[in-house]
């Protein structure tokens, strides 16, 4: 709606600015056919302009009545995330009563998390590079939904229940930040906040490396040995993540076992192996989507497969042909909806930039991850079917048998089983020009930023390809290879900053061209080993005869 043509109008803007100044306006379909909107209300929702968004036009803004709704006050917000929080967590719980150290942290958890809010927000504004640095309620929401997830019995002191915050404070708003120093700025803001409002006991006991997992625990059986819970969820800290390592790989293993295409084959150091965490925390929560944003390679599409698997999810990722409209994306959403709405199935639906082949696709995207409705995509036979198959499980939920109620009831079971991940590329302005047209992409989202590989990480992949792979060398001289390989990416990379310093020009070294390079470089030495021995099995030959 609020892009600018290069007339330096909005279209879409105008045209419903005519609709509210002469009642109507013209059929886009049928060009001169005149149409009059009878009794019809306007209610209009906007952002403030800035850091990149486009105003208005005035001669559409004179048309409403103004109205700025501000932040609301610590007491209002209290009000609301305090309460649940209180209700959640006290002394007097019918389901589990806490004891008073951790009713009286409670207290204090809301006002802890404004502060965080605010130095966030006023510290790290949006530039044009960082487009996607607005903050505003619903990541105070998202930091009280992620603690929702652990159970109440496993939060037994307050150390534990301000662990957990610390973790959902770095899920929400350190995980959205694009180079290393702003996450580490984050990082010390929230252990400062801990010590400004608990003390330095409490920020003391709470620091170092922080995870949370839902995934740990083992398959529920029966006294008859039937599985009763495949993938039981319990979001459980852990202090040491090779536990964690060696559960996932067995996942992968599984679901290499169960798909013989788009097989896995994941190198889990500790880097990706907290993003597997990130995306898994997403994908079992009701509405959790995900924006990861990352060069190509970064492993944002396989990471996600795997953390979708382990939930239990069924994945999904459109086929683009030459071919491929907006009627076939409609069937794709279709199948969607009925297996998350109809069925009940939690559903991963990956789509990357690669597979924008028009910008409207991200239009209906945006309306997937805003309001959970496309608009125009049933037909009302089909809608009137889809919810004549839905009257059984609405009965079950006790649901009062009405078309409207029936549809809240469909629409409201697709929103919390379709988790959207988009998995987009930083390369050039795309993305930021995208963000801007479509503000549901980020706001709707939980992003998690993919930074560079960290040398551990590179040497863990190398490993992989080098020490299965048979070498005429010692394994010192292998070990030192491996090492070699990791640190002459990195030092690319580093003159890859060192050349757009100098040229104000970037060139990307990705993840997947230093795949490229262990691939390559296994081919030309067995290549290169073949042809030697092949010269020295005739000399020897030669010799012997």
């Amino acid at each position: 709606m609020p892009v600018i043509n290069n007339w330096g109008d909005q279209i879409t803007n105008e045209i419903v600015r005519q609709c509210l100044d002469e009642n109507g306006c013209y059929n886009l379909d049928k060009p001169g056919e005149w149409r009059i909107f009878a009794d019809m209300g306007y209610i209009g929702a906007m952002v403030h302009p800035g850091g990149g968004r486009n105003d208005i036009p005035h001669r559409l803004k004179r048309q409403f009545n103004l109205i700025n709704v501000t932040m609301p006050s610590l007491g209002a917000i209290n009000n609301i995330f305090g309460s649940i929080m209180s209700g959640r967590l006290s002394t007097t719980s019918p389901f589990h009563a806490v004891s008073e150290k951790v009713a009286a942290a409670v207290g204090k958890l809301t006002e802890a998390t404004i502060e965080v809010y605010q130095r966030t927000s006023n510290k790290m504004l949006p530039t044009p590079a960082k487009f996607h640095y607005s903050w505003n309620m619903r990541e105070i929401s998202r930091v009280f939904g992620g603690m929702f997830m652990a159970n109440r019995k496993v939060i037994t002191d307050d150390v534990y229940l301000i662990r957990l915050w610390r973790h959902e404070c770095e899920r929400v708003f350190s995980d959205k930040l694009i180079t290393s120093a702003d996450k580490e700025w984050e990082n010390k803001t929230v252990l400062v906040v801990i010590e400004q409002v608990y003390g330095k006991d409490i920020a003391a006991k709470v620091a170092g490396q922080c995870y949370f997992v839902n995934f740990m625990l083992e398959p529920v059986f029966d006294d008859e040995g039937v599985c009763l819970d495949e993938r039981p969820q319990s979001y459980e800290y852990v202090e040491n993540l090779e536990p964690v390592r060696t559960k996932a790989l067995a996942f992968q293993d599984k679901f290499n076992e169960e798909n013989k295409v788009g097989k896995l084959e994941l190198v889990l150091f500790e880097y990706a192996l907290e993003h597997l965490m990130r995306i898994s925390r997403c994908m079992c929560q009701d509405r959790g989507s995900m924006m990861l944003v990352g060069v190509g390679g970064s492993g944002k599409q396989s990471l996600t497969r795997l953390a979708s698997y382990i939930a239990g999810n069924w994945i999904f990722q459109i086929s683009i042909t030459k071919y491929y409209s907006v009627s076939n994306l409609f069937e794709d959403i279709k199948v969607l909806y009925k297996t998350a709405g109809l069925k009940g199935k939690p559903v991963t639906f990956i789509f990357t930039d690669a597979e924008v082949k028009e910008e409207g696709f991200l239009e209906y995207v945006n309306q997937i991850l805003a309001t959970g409705e496309v608009s125009n995509l049933f037909p009302k036979d089909e809608m009137d079917a889809i919810l004549g198959d839905l009257r059984p499980a609405a009965k079950k939920a006790k649901i009062v048998d009405t078309m409207e109620n029936l549809s809240k009831f469909f629409f409201d079971r697709v929103r919390n089983m379709l988790h959207v991940v988009l998995c987009m590329s930083p390369v050039g302005d795309k993305l930021s020009s995208r963000s801007r047209k479509f503000p549901g992409l980020i706001n709707c989202t939980t992003v998690d930023w993919f930074l560079a590989w960290p040398e551990e990480g590179l040497l863990s992949v190398s490993r992989k390809f080098i020490s299965a792979f048979t070498m005429e060398t010692s394994n010192e001289s292998k070990q030192a290879l491996m090492g070699h390989m990791a640190k002459v990416h990195s030092l690319v990379t580093q003159a890859t900053l060192d050349y757009f310093a100098s040229y104000r020009r970037n060139v990307y070294v990705t993840p997947k061209s230093y795949l490229s390079f262990l691939k390559t470089y296994c081919i030309v030495y067995k290549d290169q080993f073949d042809g030697i021995k092949a010269l020295a099995d005739k000399i020897n030959n030669g010799a012997v005869a």
